[in-house]
């Protein structure tokens, strides 16, 4: 699917819904950039100059579907889940990788900062999920915990957040975390970050 036409296809969901796009700035490594996403209806779209990623939830926040569009490395990805079966293609250029993989009754997040906010409205604590690394379509078992609520600042505004932390189960765990921070009053993202070793990331919510 071409670059203009999924930039067409967010427009006429942001129309259509009367919605907004919400902003995001991304710093990873010595690199900066603007995420764009767009939620309505179960459905969410996060995109950029580089990449376009369109999921579908179930209101538990589950991921039914999956499709990620790397312009730069001309490659896609589509995913899709049957039963507990996550069926998975990556196609490039020249090359196209096929998998499937059998899950337990554990959810699959793929969109994990529109996922985890399952825990501000569960009794639950810690949860336990599945995720696909895109690179090469291996799959983790994650965790994630509700930790604490606390006060953050973002663009001069004060927000009361409750803060998640997610991290791969088993002896995976020594790689690292993420953090997440949610709005304790809509249970919208305000931010995330990464502590990985492989991967170190900060996403902060432009305020207006």
């Amino acid at each position: 699917m071409g670059k203009y036409l999924l930039i067409i296809i967010t427009s006429f969901l942001i129309s259509s819904k009367s919605l907004g796009e919400e902003y995001f700035l991304v710093k990873f490594g010595k690199e900066v950039r603007t995420n764009k996403v767009v939620e309505s209806n179960n459905k969410v779209i996060i995109y950029n100059d580089e990449i376009y990623q369109y999921f579908e939830l179930s209101n538990n926040y589950d991921t039914k579907s999956w499709t990620l569009t790397n312009f730069s490395k001309k490659t896609i990805i589509n995913g899709k889940k049957e039963g507990n079966t996550i069926k998975l293609e990556k196609k490039s250029e020249n090359n196209s990788n096929v998998k499937e993989h059998k899950i337990d009754n554990n959810p699959w997040y793929q969109s994990w900062e529109s996922s985890l906010r399952v825990l501000l409205f569960s009794e639950e604590k810690e949860i336990t999920f599945w995720a696909i690394n895109p690179d090469n379509l291996n799959i983790s078992k994650m965790k994630a915990v509700r930790e604490n609520e606390e006060t953050i600042t973002i663009g001069n505004k004060n927000f009361n957040a409750v803060k998640i932390k997610a991290y791969f189960d088993g002896p995976a765990s020594i790689f690292g975390n993420l953090y997440y921070w949610y709005n304790k009053n809509n249970g919208k993202i305000l931010k995330y970050k990464s502590d990985f070793k492989f991967l170190n990331f900060e996403v902060e919510k432009i305020i207006n």
